[in-house]
């Protein structure tokens, strides 16, 4: 039982970590430069598609900038997520020392 906890501690000091990058002001200058990189490659996507036929759009070209952008976004939501896996994971160790 004793190495589970040791393992939870290391867990929530990762999870610490990541959720103060929210409040770093580093972190607001990078959500600049992201939210920036996502308009590029969509206007670049809506570019390719308008500009040319089906024919010549290769749906490799669409996958490339479509992953681009999803990359960005989940980056962009690291933070988030570990707070909201962290308040569930209170959530549950709270049951559990209640039960």
């Amino acid at each position: 039982m004793a190495a589970k906890a040791v393992d939870n501690t290391e867990k929530w000091d990762e999870l610490k970590e990541l959720m103060k990058l929210r409040e770093h002001p580093s972190w607001f200058a990078l959500n600049r430069v992201l939210e920036r990189k996502m308009e590029m490659h969509v206007k670049r996507l809506a570019d390719l598609i308008l500009s040319r036929s089906d024919a010549q759009i290769t749906q490799r070209e669409i996958d490339y900038l479509s992953g681009w952008r999803d990359a960005l976004i989940w980056f962009k939501g690291v933070p988030n997520r570990k707070q909201a896996a962290l308040e569930n994971a209170l959530r549950r160790e709270g049951d559990d020392l209640i039960a």
